[in-house]
């Protein structure tokens, strides 16, 4: 049960929104640091948008975990603790107390705006506590990667507080699985979401996972698709801001130096994506005269210029009910501006001036520019430096690693210039020593630099066809200590009720104080040394080890993630992404992505769901190689794969994508199994000619019982290729146990395509079991003629209605 105070400040929000709605207002002003949100003031639509994003990106985030200070469960402490020290869980009614500043058991970290939509990238979005919330493991696991939503058709996970099922809010004619949060928390995950399409907008091309698509496009704007929009403006309007959420905006705040604006101002939604788009937004309605940019005491910077060019900057200038016109004055006359008054109504719609700078000799000067209309009077300091020559900047991206040390060099274009002389050394005193290949020409105006020692100090200069650069100075760190793994995420396949086949995971470690790892995963996953104990914690010691993960049994189907957790004394924790379908239809499904093969020599391979013999054969990743994701089986003329274990419950349908590597001809393709451990081999297709510069996915239903193995080898010229990718089947057992005899039945039922016709003399319930007797959905059928439009994907179906059975295949 949910702490009183908890949901009584909730309700308050909804049942008094009048009177609270004015309260919050003064309280939440008070919070805002005056001037925070300046640079959106008198804008809309997109401009508002890219406005915020660069507001409110972070200036800081948590480490991500939970096993010391600094990490994101002492984050949690700060924001999510009820007052009686229990964790407050948005996603269930579980009560569970803090561990100190350590990880919750049965709790995970959970992504509300999931970390696979932008591929799991271990980036600020990734740890931003906007969108973190400590969540009951079980809600997390059931809410996976699905998009947010309304469920409309029920028969998910549902605990009370979060559900999961079919929803047709993506399109009507369409269902989705999404997530529903309880009604109490729907406006925080629309302000939530919002918050996460405004401030990682420029994630643009990040953008990958399928189940995110349903949600966000690849822009800045709108980003979220229109279905969301209405979804999540109506949830903002309904379900307005709590004290609990100002509270934690607060915050985070404090933690990461910044602030999500759509708690701060709700409307804000309107103004982006909802019915005042049209608009100018302003953080309060006054009639006083306020210039909004540049603010008073700001600096503008012009940083290293040169002195034969000179240098120029843009001013942006935005305000408010000016009753007079703006002037503008510089106290150097070695600046100019390009105008000295703007109009209140040109003030409104903002301006960009110029500011312009030729000076007669080299250094620094200053300045400074006035801004006055009535009572205002907002000063900028100008800064600038020049030099008689080709500034060179200060080296960036400055990297020391074991087998790599480098960093980029930089300078200003000159205008004529193609090319660039730039040379990097060392010094002995004054004699200068120039690294292996340089000095070097470089048609650029900039360049990485390799270098072989770790804490030296290098130098470089640039010079063009007349000018000499500044001298550089970079100083190489020493070798930080390596603690990286081979991979950051994995994949798991599996049917309920069995554990998924396991995954190896190498760690690289050097230079680190201890060589004892800790490793936690988070339930259903499970860790191992050795492929027989397997536990959710695992301690390994010494350098450059592996460990297994797989994924436990879980009794349902659906989609989990999850994470798995390397710490080690001195370093930042490594985290392992961890993805898994369970399902029936995919009780196995073999992409190849896990596993790596480059010749073509007899070897066993461990892929994402099997070990795989391969001979004449590899893991193909490059263009010519036909594929659905990174890598696919790549296959010789009479070369072959196949799988080192049987399946118990034997083979009943399977798919898999097949073609002739690049432009190579004349290939087929042999497709066999075995029941008797690899001895014997029985053709399921004897040969499957495939088509030159071809991809397609090839099905069949050979219904074998048994321990089964699959062999797929390739028929044609030893100097020719095939390759083969997403291999999936269903087991014999899963279609045998949907096939049970189908009793005498007083009504009819037909399909057409994916339309159930139901003919029946008198009213009933129909209800449509998938072929592993799962519920897709319940219906109440009157007497006579009825329609069901199940939208749902082509396969075995059950139909039951009252004391009738039907079998059906949709299509």
């Amino acid at each position: 049960m949910l702490l009183f105070n908890q949901l009584a400040m909730k309700r308050i929000t909804k049942f008094g929104l009048c009177i609270y709605a004015i309260l919050f207002a003064v309280s939440a002003s008070a919070e805002i640091p005056q001037g925070y949100y300046n640079n959106a003031e008198g804008t809309k639509r997109e401009k508002l948008k890219s406005a915020l994003c660069k507001i409110i990106k972070p200036s800081k985030v948590l480490k991500y975990g939970g096993k010391s200070e600094g990490y994101t469960w002492e984050g949690f402490t700060k924001t999510d603790v009820a007052e009686n020290g229990s964790v407050l869980d948005r996603y269930s009614n579980e009560i569970r107390r803090f561990n100190g500043i350590n990880a919750v058991s049965g709790m995970h970290i959970e992504h509300s705006f999931a970390n696979s939509w932008w591929g799991g990238i271990n980036n600020d979005a990734y740890k931003d506590l906007h969108h973190l919330y400590p969540a009951d493991a079980s809600a997390n696991m059931s809410k996976s990667n699905h998009p947010i939503g309304i469920v409309t058709e029920p028969g998910g996970f549902d605990n009370g507080v979060t559900k999961t099922g079919l929803s047709n809010c993506f399109r009507a004619d369409t269902l989705i699985k999404v997530w529903e949060p309880a009604d109490i928390y729907k406006g925080d995950f629309a302000r939530t979401y919002m918050y996460m399409a405004t401030c990682y907008e420029d994630y643009t091309k990040l953008w990958t996972s399928n189940d995110g698509l349903l949600m966000i496009e690849k822009d800045t704007y709108p980003l979220l698709r229109p279905w969301v929009v209405d979804l999540l403006i109506q949830w903002n309007r309904q379900d307005p801001v709590s004290v609990l959420e100002q509270q934690r905006n607060e915050n985070v705040y404090a933690i990461q130096g910044n602030r999500n604006p759509f708690i701060d101002y709700p409307q804000l939604a309107e103004y982006i994506w909802g019915d005042k788009t049209d608009s100018y937004f302003y953080t309060e309605v006054s009639s006083d005269s306020k210039l909004y940019i540049p603010s008073d005491n700001s600096t503008l910077d012009f940083g290293l210029q040169a002195l034969s060019l000179g240098a120029k900057k843009e001013l942006n200038i935005r305000g408010i009910n000016l009753t007079e016109n703006l002037t503008i004055s510089i106290s150097n006359n070695n600046f100019t501006i390009d105008k000295t008054i703007l109009t209140p109504d040109e003030v409104k719609s903002g301006r960009i001036i110029n500011i312009s700078s030729k000076p007669a000799s080299a250094g620094a000067i200053n300045a400074i520019i006035t801004l006055s209309s009535g009572a205002i009077s907002n000063k900028v300091y100008i800064t600038a430096e020049f030099i008689d020559g080709l500034p060179a900047f200060e080296a960036t991206e400055i990297s020391c690693a074991n087998f790599s040390k480098s960093f980029v060099a930089s300078w200003l274009p000159i205008p004529g210039e193609t090319q660039y002389s730039l040379d990097v050394y060392t010094k002995k005193g004054e004699t200068k020593t120039s690294i292996a290949g340089y000095p070097k020409t470089i048609k650029d105006t900039s360049a990485k630099v390799t270098v072989t020692e770790a804490e030296t100090t290098y130098y470089y200069t640039v010079s063009s066809s007349t000018l000499t650069s500044n001298e550089i100075t970079v100083l190489m760190p020493s070798v930080p200590p390596v603690f990286s793994v081979n991979r950051n995420d994995a994949q798991f396949f599996s049917r309920p009720g069995l554990v998924s086949f396991p995954q190896i995971i190498t760690m690289e470690t050097s230079g680190l104080s201890s060589d004892v790892y800790e490793i936690v995963a988070e339930s259903p996953f499970e860790l191992s040394n050795d492929e027989t104990v397997w536990s959710d914690k695992l301690t390994i010691t010494g350098k450059n080890q592996s460990f297994f993960i797989r994924l436990g049994k879980i009794a349902n189907e659906g989609t989990c993630e999850g994470e798995a957790i390397i710490s080690a004394p001195g370093a930042e924790d490594v985290i392992i992404n961890l993805k898994a379908d369970v399902s029936y239809q995919r009780a196995f499904f073999e992409n190849f992505e896990i596993g790596t093969k480059s010749s073509y020599a007899l070897k066993n391979v461990k892929c994402t769901s099997a070990e795989w013999a391969m001979n004449n054969a590899l893991i193909g990743s490059i263009a010519n190689d036909k594929r659905n994701n990174e890598k696919s089986a790549r296959i010789k003329g009479e070369g072959s794969i196949y799988t080192v274990n049987a399946n118990a419950d034997g083979l009943g349908k399977i798919s898999f994508y097949a073609g002739s590597y690049g432009t190579d001809s004349g290939m087929s393709l042999k497709l066999e199994y075995s029941i008797d451990n690899g001895i014997t081999w029985t053709p399921i297709i004897s040969e499957l000619p495939l088509a030159t510069k071809k991809w397609k996915k090839y099905e069949y239903e050979p219904r074998i019982d048994g321990y089964v193995m699959l062999k797929f080898t390739a028929i044609g010229s030893a100097s020719k290729r095939v390759n083969v990718d997403d291999i999936q089947y269903m087991d014999y057992k899963t279609i045998s146990s949907a096939e049970a005899t189908v009793a005498d039945n007083k009504s009819t039922v037909t399909a057409t395509g994916s339309t159930i016709a139901i003919t029946t003399s008198e009213d009933a319930t129909a209800t449509i079991f998938d072929s592993k007797g799962t519920t897709i959905m319940t219906r109440n059928i009157k007497a006579g003629k009825s329609t069901i439009n199940c939208n749902t994907p082509p396969g075995c179906y059950i139909v039951k209605l009252g004391n009738d059975t039907h079998k059906l295949i949709l299509k």
